[in-house]
């Protein structure tokens, strides 16, 4: 949409790339993957092959296996982002019939992703590298069903919270009745 206005784009301010999209989308991205690889039963897999990947040029190996890692911040992310499609799309190698489609949609959304962040990097864009971008980032959106499971909203996950509380509250509650219940009956005998 940007691309459209009587403007220089060069003069557009630059979003920050590392709060949207290192720390903001591809830090989602990560951990939706996790729940998808565990849910396919290729999380082992996906270690694996993450932990094999070797330091090339500016790419260092990985230290620890991808489900090893506790906090991603925006270095280790920007450092991941090269190899990430390449060893995903191993991961789910020889699928079944049922997880075909599935799977392409996973590398899909994945690439579309990074794609698009690695164009938005470019210190200057012209009409090929924005429609490259925009091509991205539909396929982005066209493909993120996917993930849908895994993407519980604010409001939702605030919901839970709350329901795990109350159920909590309520299991601790018949837990003190039984408590008292097996007491009272052991006075009485």
């Amino acid at each position: 949409m940007l691309w459209y206005l009587d403007c220089v784009a060069s003069d557009l301010p630059k979003p920050d790339l590392l709060y949207t999209m290192q720390i903001g989308m591809l830090k989602l991205l990560l951990s939706w993957l996790h729940e998808f690889l565990k849910q396919h039963r290729r999380l082992h897999k996906f270690n694996d092959i993450w932990l094999s990947v070797p330091s090339y040029l500016d790419m260092t190996k990985p230290r620890c296996a991808y489900e090893e890692v506790s906090y991603w911040n925006g270095g280790e992310i920007r450092t991941m982002t090269p190899f990430l499609v390449g060893v995903l799309r191993n991961a789910l190698r020889d699928p079944s019939p049922s997880q075909c489609s599935v799977f392409d949609r996973a590398v899909e959304y994945s690439r579309s992703l990074i794609e698009f962040y690695f164009y938005c990097q470019y210190d200057c864009h012209d009409d090929e590298t924005l429609d490259l971008m925009d091509n991205y980032l539909c396929r982005f959106h066209d493909s993120k069903d996917v993930f849908q499971q895994f993407r519980a909203g604010t409001r939702l996950a605030a919901e839970a919270k709350q329901r795990r509380m109350e159920l909590c509250a309520e299991q601790d509650a018949k837990l003190e009745e039984n408590k008292s219940n097996t007491a009272a009956f052991g006075q009485r005998i």
